[in-house]
């Protein structure tokens, strides 16, 4: 039987960056060398379903919803990862979010909507693949997706790239002092990292920011994170977007005192599982299935507090780092470990 599989991606995942982007990117390049062939999903084209073991989408939604109908529709089975959270996940928002997608789902004008898409998807789909437990069961309950369906599969980090210890910035003068780093889609409001500036702002703690930030937007803590650094070049740096894989990020990674990500929700965060795999103290969200990568050798910061996260800088300033972390990171959450579990689900295809 055929070894090609047919992945359906959103068309943000086409982008460059971003922790699903490298998601499925890492992913294909490990699978390949398992001797599967990959081939992206074309709504031009017509699949005989003989000629593919199965599909895999990436994202429950309405992004891949009609390209998943047109593979459900000729036949070829697929696995789903899911990544599929919405709202601030509490349980009185998730009892609310499913009775508002019930109602919605009873209408007789069938509106399309993102979690009514996704709940079709689950329903379609051979297997599910959540990134954690959390997340199964948030979707167990928000898209009604089977249990018996469902096989975990964590997210995976590159790690060759920060083995080799890194001085690549000329002015090393940065690394002189503690200092917080935050990588991401800084002005991303899920992210909280305007949080992190006004903490490190009241602390004067130097707090370093790489990722993309448009300080223009009237939406959104952009703009007011902009101010921070314009105002405050000596506490507060803005770097831009430095790529993933380069000497100059590793070399962050490795140096910097903590690195901050508390996020509304992740599913882990690969900047924290990179960061955490170089040595850095992490301070993390709790919401989102974090503690299923991190245990206990992280600090957890409830989303929106910023007085717990005045806290949590100050504590691991002053803290030694155990090396758990790294050495778990390592084992557990290689690519290779995630296309090893991947391949799995697919071989139950056969």
């Amino acid at each position: 039987m055929s070894n090609k599989v047919l992945f359906i991606v959103a068309p943000t995942q086409y982008l460059p960056s971003g922790g699903i982007q490298t998601q499925v990117r890492r992913t294909q390049v490990e699978l390949e060398k398992r001797g599967y062939e990959i081939e992206l999903f074309s709504r031009t084209k017509a699949y005989r379903a003989s000629d593919y073991l199965c599909g895999h989408v990436w994202r429950a939604g309405l992004e891949t919803y009609m390209d998943t109908l047109s593979l459900a529709n000729q036949g070829v089975p697929f696995a789903l990862s899911t990544i599929f959270l919405r709202g601030n996940l509490s349980r009185i928002s998730r009892l609310q979010y499913r009775y508002v997608h019930n109602l919605l789902e009873r209408n007789p004008f069938h509106l399309v909507n993102d979690t009514l898409c996704a709940r079709k998807q689950a329903q379609l789909c051979g297997a599910a693949l959540p990134n954690t437990q959390f997340e199964a069961e948030y979707c167990y309950e928000t898209i009604r997706l089977d249990p018996k369906k469902t096989t975990v599969i964590p997210n995976g980090v590159d790690t060759d790239w920060l083995v080799e210890k890194q001085n690549h910035r000329k002015d090393q003068k940065l690394f002189d002092q503690p200092f917080v780093l935050c990588v991401g889609r800084i002005d991303d409001p899920r992210k909280n990292f305007d949080l992190v500036v006004q903490a490190c702002l009241k602390l004067k703690i130097q707090c370093v920011l790489v990722g993309s930030l448009n300080g223009n937007s009237k939406r959104g803590p952009g703009k007011k994170i902009q101010q921070a650094v314009d105002a405050n070049p000596e506490l507060i740096k803005y770097l831009g977007v430095i790529p993933h894989g380069s000497p100059e990020l590793a070399e962050l990674f490795q140096k910097c005192t903590v690195l901050a990500l508390p996020s509304d929700f992740e599913t882990p965060g690969l900047a924290a599982l990179e960061a955490g795999f170089c040595g850095s103290k992490i301070i993390i969200t709790p919401v989102g299935g974090t503690r299923e990568y991190f245990q206990d050798d992280v600090e957890y910061v409830q989303p929106k507090k910023i007085r717990p996260l005045e806290l949590a800088i100050l504590k691991c300033i002053d803290q030694t780092q155990s090396t758990d972390l790294s050495r778990r990171i390592g084992r557990d959450y290689t690519w290779a470990n995630v296309a090893r579990l991947t391949a799995e689900v697919y071989e139950s295809f056969r």
